[in-house]
C-alpha cells in the first residue's frame, strides 16, 4: 500500500523488463505506471529493485551500477529526483527496509571459491547500510563479516517498535 492506502503497488517483470504500477485500491484500476527497463544483474543475488514508500514518495534502488536512489512522487508516480548511492559496485543488494527518512540495505560481495555444496571455502561479506532518503547519503555502514555461503545471517530486516 502507497500513499496513505489509495493506492497498491505492483512490480511486473515482462521479458526481464521492470516496471511499477499503482492500482487504486478500491477499484483496481491503474493509476500509474513507472518502467525501470531491463535489470540486468551482473553480480549474484536478487535483480528486484528494493522499494520503500512514504505518504507521500517512493523510493527505489535498482541493482543498476553504479547504485542510485531514485525517488517518485507516491500519488502520481512522476520522478522527483535520484541520489548516487556509495555502495561499492563490487557489493550486490539484498534486503531493504525503511524507516523515519532512511533506508537500511543488506549487501553483500562473495569471497574465496565458487559455490559448490557443503564447501567450506565458498565464503560472502555482508554488510547493512544506513541511507539517508534526502540526499542518499550513508549515514553509517556495519560490517556483518564472512559467513560459509551455506549460512545466510539475516533473513529479514526488521524494526523493532
Amino acid at each position: 500500500m502507497i500513499d496513505g492506502g489509495k493506492s497498491i503497488l505492483v512490480e511486473t517483470v515482462v521479458q526481464e523488463e521492470y516496471s511499477l504500477q499503482a492500482l487504486d485500491a478500491k477499484t483496481g484500476t491503474l493509476r500509474w505506471q513507472i518502467s525501470l527497463g531491463v535489470l540486468a544483474c551482473n553480480i549474484p543475488g536478487p535483480c528486484s529493485p528494493q522499494i520503500g514508500a512514504s505518504e507521500s514518495h517512493l523510493y527505489v534502488l535498482t541493482c543498476k551500477q553504479p547504485y542510485t536512489l531514485q525517488v517518485f512522487d507516491a500519488h502520481t508516480g512522476k520522478p522527483m529526483g535520484q541520489h548516487p548511492i556509495a555502495i561499492p559496485v563490487k557489493e550486490g543488494l539484498d534486503l531493504s527496509v525503511l524507516s523515519n527518512d532512511v533506508l537500511y540495505v543488506r549487501s553483500s560481495v562473495h569471497e574465496g571459491d565458487p559455490y559448490s555444496s557443503g564447501s567450506s571455502t565458498s565464503f560472502t561479506h555482508y554488510f547493512i547500510y544506513a541511507i539517508r532518503l534526502a540526499n542518499g547519503a550513508t549515514n553509517w555502514k556495519y560490517d556483518i563479516g564472512s559467513l560459509l555461503d551455506v549460512q545466510v545471517p539475516i533473513t529479514e530486516l526488521l524494526l523493532a517498535p
